[in-house]
């Protein structure tokens, strides 16, 4: 064991060593040792509003942020689903060696319910939820009594100034707009009386617009392709030639 002399206080006969010079930095070369998608057993160390602490090594913490919990859920303090002094299992998603950052995920460990969700409900299918919050962007709508999704203000049905006419708690007969189980997101539609979907352009006026690009580029194409007039080149103006000179010269010298 290699020690380095920190101090030495010969009154009291004491000696002050360290051998933290002599150890290996501890981030050093952790991108290596922890690649992304590498799953890890951690500590909670200790939880703040936007995260958690997870100690994975005796010199290294990573960052469980509060987002990287649920896959469903809408978490609003880490300590729903983690506590202190707990134990679980995480998954690297990024590491820099530079900044001493250690990224963690917590739901990346268990199954993505999304992709089995998606599967079921492609774009245009109709499910029913339950409003469980109302603002003037628009509504939170949960499916399946797990799935969280946001109706925005332009999609609802019957809006009018900005209010809606959905109150929370109310059941909602809702269309899926889009729904992308990476970014664990659904946003979602009402129908119109007319059964279209609210917020969308009409197919008649999106087909107009195409009809007349069509035109536009036909009546070009035809007037490309149209025989043009031939342009003859214009004969030659009238003029005085060398054999008319001769000619009057032959005949000046023979008197005619």
């Amino acid at each position: 064991l290699k020690e380095t002399i920190v101090e030495i206080d010969r009154d009291n006969k004491h000696t002050a060593l360290s051998h933290k010079e002599h150890e290996a930095a501890p981030w050093v070369c952790v991108e290596q040792a922890y690649p992304s998608g590498k799953r890890i057993q951690g500590t909670v160390q200790r939880i703040t509003d936007f995260g958690a602490y997870v100690q994975v090594s005796p010199k290294i913490e990573g960052l469980l942020r509060i987002s990287e919990l649920s896959w469903t859920r809408r978490v609003k303090h880490p300590s729903e689903v983690v506590s202190v002094g707990q134990t679980i299992e995480v998954e690297v998603l990024s590491a820099n060696e530079e900044k001493h950052q250690l990224a963690l995920g917590y739901k990346q460990t268990q199954p993505n319910p999304w992709l089995t969700l998606s599967a079921e409900l492609p774009s245009g299918s109709d499910v029913e939820g339950t409003v469980q919050s109302v603002s003037t962007q628009g509504a939170v709508i949960r499916v399946r009594d797990t799935f969280d999704g946001f109706m925005p203000r332009s999609k609802m049905a019957g809006t009018r100034g900005g209010k809606t006419t959905l109150s929370v708690g109310d059941t909602v007969a809702c269309v899926v707009v889009d729904l992308s189980p990476e970014n664990a997101s659904l946003i979602l539609a009402m129908r119109n009386e007319d059964g279209s979907v609210a917020g969308q352009q009409s197919n008649d006026w999106q087909g107009g617009g195409r009809q007349r690009d069509n035109d536009r580029d036909r009546d070009r194409d035809r007037d490309r392709d149209r025989p043009q007039p031939r342009h003859e080149p214009a004969p030659p103006s009238p003029g005085v030639t060398l054999g008319d000179l001769l000619r009057d010269a032959d005949k000046t010298s023979l008197g005619q």
